[in-house]
């Protein structure tokens, strides 16, 4: 809501207080700050999922950080996060679907 009403520090603030955040609290706060022109705050939301809460991105996900790149013209780094996906489908492909993350 916070971001809706052009508050993302506010949005980040309580983003942050939360113990046990799941993928569609990070995937809301990225996209948030990408539609608020916040790319660099968006990404470094998204490598933080990654590293240090283990989370594997999903579907929106994926296209939230896309979109994030393509924003601000990140063609390379968009390209690195879009062959990063193709080479989880693939090995997931040989090891089995992934399980949704809640």
């Amino acid at each position: 809501m916070y971001l809706k009403c052009s508050s993302p520090e506010d949005a980040h603030w309580v983003f942050a207080a939360v113990a046990a955040r799941n993928i569609t609290m990070w995937t809301t706060v990225m996209s948030g700050h990408s539609q608020h022109g916040r790319v660099a705050e968006a990404l470094a939301l998204f490598d933080q999922m990654m590293r240090v809460d283990r989370l594997r991105q999903n579907d929106v996900t994926f296209l939230t950080v896309l979109s994030a790149c393509a924003h601000v013209e990140l063609v390379d780094q968009g390209a690195l996060h879009f062959q990063h996906e193709v080479v989880q489908v693939d090995s997931d492909t040989v090891r089995g679907p992934r399980q949704p993350q809640q």
